[in-house]
């Protein structure tokens, strides 16, 4: 998904295999805030970010995302919660493996990932939603978030959220379900075509017996 807003060293995305209640991630050079953008707004995780700092570029973005509530400034965080949000953020990252290295294999066109749990794992670029026909130019610069949760592609202009990627989970529902289709196709057709070639093998399909 590309990048809703940038201003002052902060950027805004939405992934698209990013889990519900609807959110989005703020991240700056320090660290990430995770911010609830439903009937309320409400700080879900924070981690490395100042205190309060996520509130410019979200208040500048209120208006370019329409679920914002007009008077969205009265849910924002305060000091208590934003501690709360911070503990979150600990368990968090505590149990859900995040980035610590990333690569591209030009060769295979493959997205080799390294997990702080140690695990290893290589994606093919063009399973991603954001990724795919790019080019390996664009594809080989990336840069992980500071809390190892994102890849961005600041040629792309593109970000996939880690946890989708370990959950396999490449992109919309709508393109995942598509790809499914285009894969399910594919075996269909090949399967037609090994049976026709053991029938031909064999004289050719039996003839049907009035």
């Amino acid at each position: 998904m590309p990048t809703l807003l940038r201003i002052n060293g902060f950027h805004v995305v939405i992934y698209t295999a990013d889990h519900v209640p609807t959110h989005v991630h703020v991240i700056s050079a320090d660290g990430e805030a995770v911010i609830e953008i439903g009937r309320k707004t409400r700080l879900i995780r924070a981690g490395g970010m100042k205190d309060k700092a996520y509130r410019k570029p979200l208040s500048s973005c209120r208006t370019t995302l329409r679920c914002w509530r007009k008077h969205g400034r009265r849910y924002m965080a305060n000091n208590v919660n934003y501690q709360a949000a911070r503990d979150a953020d600990a368990l968090h990252r505590a149990t859900v493996p995040h980035a610590v290295s990333v690569r591209l294999i030009r060769a295979r066109r493959a997205l080799h990932v390294t997990l702080s749990n140690g695990v290893e794992m290589s994606v093919p670029v063009d399973l991603l939603q954001d990724l795919q026909g790019a080019s390996l130019n664009d594809l080989a610069e990336i840069e992980i978030t500071p809390l190892g949760n994102g890849l961005h592609w600041p040629r792309l202009d593109a970000d996939v959220l880690v946890e989708g990627l370990i959950h396999g989970i490449y992109g919309s529902r709508s393109w995942m379900a598509a790809q499914m289709g285009r894969v399910g196709g594919s075996s269909a057709s090949q399967a037609k075509v090994a049976a026709a070639r053991r029938n031909g093998a064999k004289g050719g399909r039996p003839r049907n017996v009035a």
